[in-house]
């Protein structure tokens, strides 16, 4: 099962509502169709015919390094995006606020695309002056994927997890899992992102 959390809007900031649990598919701007990350913008209109050869997958734009844990696990597993033409945003979110960086955010949110807030894997967004700018709030998690409700009123912030913090979290809940059965449990890049922890879309 995947956390995520919806914050709304109030009087220009936000509040958390409350934790939810279940898959990103009908508050996200994409799903795993037929066990492959697609997104609605790559996903063929009624009636028209599609070769079987055809690439739906979501397409990754990196800004910045592509450093961090989810941004290298992303390249790998997905087909990289341009400007004009991607489904996952993913930026650095550690260091100082960058105001252009900040206005690529709002944008790419705004037009219904995902965006993933990402670290190296060695501190959380805690302290992340990106994610407190777009949420109002901050996270104690090494990432998060951020999406827009339809309505534009406030965000899906979905935490995604290293496999070692994974793991952690799930020995100090009691449970006793393999590392594979952590990546498919947890919210760990590969479950949060529907892709195969050896790259590629499951």
């Amino acid at each position: 099962m995947i956390l995520k959390w919806k914050l709304a809007l109030v009087m220009g900031g936000v509040v958390a509502l409350s934790a939810c649990g279940g898959s990103s598919g009908g508050d996200s701007a994409s799903s795993a169709q037929g066990g492959v990350a697609t997104s609605s913008a790559n996903v063929p209109a009624p009636g028209n015919v599609v070769a079987a050869s055809a690439d739906v997958r979501q397409k990754v734009l990196v800004q910045g390094n592509a450093n961090g844990f989810v941004a290298e696990k992303l390249v790998a597993a997905l087909p990289a995006g341009n400007i004009s033409d991607y489904d996952i945003l993913v930026v650095q979110a550690t260091g100082s606020l960058d105001k252009s960086q900040l206005a690529q955010v709002k944008s790419a949110l705004a037009a219904g695309k995902e965006v993933v807030l990402d670290g190296d894997g060695s501190k959380t967004l805690k302290e992340s002056a990106l994610l407190k700018e777009i949420t109002g709030t901050t996270i104690d998690v090494e990432a998060v994927r951020i999406t827009q409700d339809q309505e534009g009123r406030g965000y899906y912030v979905t935490p995604v997890q290293t496999q070692a913090k994974a793991v952690i979290q799930a020995s100090a809940q009691g449970a006793f899992m393999t590392n594979a059965e952590v990546v498919k449990s947890m919210n760990t890049v590969e479950n949060v992102f529907g892709i195969s922890a050896s790259g590629g879309a499951q």
